[in-house]
């Protein structure tokens, strides 16, 4: 493989990607990515074996193939990097040139066959929501953790259902650690052709990820099917894999009976807190 880019197309994907390659494994290989020549770029894959990422970029590709390589590494090496244009090179048994006719680093990658299979995508029924909004709905249920050792599933995954009927069209993200409840909604137009689907269980560590890749503009598709929720971009796409388990009851909980709504200034009940 050998592969030239450019340093400002790949270094936000590498950071992003960070959580996912430098998870504490005993893997080697899920400390590396996957990078793979294409028709008109290059295609970059990790998993921490839960949450697998895939995306595109353009390159110019010399000499097609495939290596992995350790992902803290090129990050920082991509990073600190003095130009903008960087090839890579592989020459034999898994070493690796990174650099341009004056900077070169050689570091040894590993075997690419020993990569873990990240799930294709097909036949999927996805359906568009705001991508910053998403983002936002993750921040307000992610936050809800329980004990690090408590590996109950609907302690550790965020519940994610649709609901749809005459009055109303809504994707919900619910999380609870056992005394606290988060909820929060995503409501569609009445026209919106919102797919059904399962309730289903997602890894709040999945979904964290997730939100490092969503801008705050445009839209993202979402689908769930068998073992997999998926969240797509143009050219990037995440995958994790669902927990199982059962969510609690939570419907009693959240309706609102008889009480007293008290306004407050969220400045000041901020800084009291």
């Amino acid at each position: 493989m050998k592969a030239t880019i450019n340093k400002n197309d790949i270094l936000p994907v590498l950071s992003k990607i960070q959580g996912l390659a430098g998870r504490k494994t005993n893997l080697a290989i899920t400390t590396s990515i996957l990078i793979q020549t294409e028709e008109s770029g290059i295609s970059i894959a990790a998993t921490d074996l839960e949450t697998g990422f895939e995306g595109f970029y353009p390159a110019k590709i010399d000499a097609q193939g495939v290596i992995a390589i350790n992902a803290r590494k090129l990050y920082e090496i991509v990073r600190d990097f003095p130009s903008e244009n960087i090839y890579i090179n592989e020459i034999e048994n898994h070493w690796i040139e990174i650099g341009n006719q004056t900077v070169e680093y050689h570091i040894v990658g590993l075997n690419p066959d020993d990569f873990p299979e990240i799930p294709k995508i097909e036949d999927f029924d996805f359906f568009e929501i705001n991508s910053a909004s998403f983002a936002k709905m993750i921040e307000k249920t992610a936050i809800i953790t329980g004990a690090p050792d408590d590996n109950r599933a609907h302690i550790i995954g965020i519940f994610a259902e649709r609901i749809q009927d005459k009055k109303q069209k809504i994707f919900r993200l619910v999380s609870t650690d056992g005394s606290r409840l988060s909820k929060a909604d995503y409501a569609f137009n009445k026209e919106f052709e919102l797919p059904p689907g399962p309730n289903v269980l997602i890894p709040k560590k999945g979904l964290i990820e997730v939100a490092k890749f969503l801008e705050r503009e445009g839209s993202v598709k979402i689908g769930i099917k068998d073992n997999n929720f998926i969240v797509k971009k143009e050219k990037e796409t995440l995958i994790i894999r669902l927990l199982e388990g059962d969510f609690p009851q939570y419907g009693d909980i959240v309706v609102k009976t008889d009480g007293n709504d008290i306004p407050l200034d969220r400045q000041l009940f901020l800084m009291t807190l």
